[in-house]
């Protein structure tokens, strides 16, 4: 098993349910909320939005620019 915790997204209209079920997830050390929506019909577009950013721990250095010619 993998030492990075299990990344989820909550998905529940209420948002003092899905504070309470966040911090007690992230409590447990196995798990941390990387997204949260309000209603399953707000998922998808949270989803897309969050591809459309790298995520800062998966993001790689940006690619070096090779050296001219030698002088």
């Amino acid at each position: 098993m993998s030492d990075r915790p299990i990344q989820l997204m909550l998905v529940d209209e209420d948002p003092v349910f899905r504070l309470g079920l966040k911090v007690w997830l992230e409590q447990q050390g196995d798990f941390t909320v990387v997204s949260e929506a309000g209603t399953a019909a707000d998922a998808p577009a949270e989803v897309r939005s969050r591809s459309a950013r790298p995520h800062p721990t998966l993001a790689h250095p940006a690619p070096r620019t090779p050296a001219g010619p030698p002088p």
